[in-house]
């Protein structure tokens, strides 16, 4: 019938062109422009003090939601602090899009806990 049909897709956001030659010519579609996509986190703990003799742990969850507000399973979550240890830095949401880490210390002090969504 004469007809071809291309499918394009991207990982990356920004502008695709796509040109054919048939004939002996150039035929250039419209351009497609991927767009990347939008999450919303948040993130709470479980306690707000522990005792720093590394006994107690908080537990901090990040949740990840896309912009129709359902969960997004499978995203690497990295976590950081300024004071303590993270039990497992490195967690993924699951299909709750939810992911965890514990915090525990011998320091007393106030932590800040800082989980980065990675490839946001």
């Amino acid at each position: 019938n004469g007809q071809v049909t291309v499918t394009l897709t991207s990982t990356t956001a920004g502008s695709a062109t796509v040109t054919a030659t048939a004939a002996g010519q150039n035929l250039t579609a419209p351009a497609v422009t991927f767009t990347a996509e939008v999450f919303t986190t948040s993130i709470t703990v479980d306690k707000t003090t522990a005792k720093a003799d590394s006994s107690e742990m908080a537990t901090y969850t990040v949740t990840v939601t896309n912009t129709a507000n359902q969960p997004v399973s499978g995203k690497s979550i990295t976590w950081s602090t300024n004071l303590g240890t993270l039990y497992e830095p490195s967690t993924t949401t699951d299909a709750n899009g939810q992911a965890q880490v514990k915090l525990y210390s011998n320091t007393a002090g106030p932590a800040t806990v800082t989980a980065n969504v990675v490839d946001q």
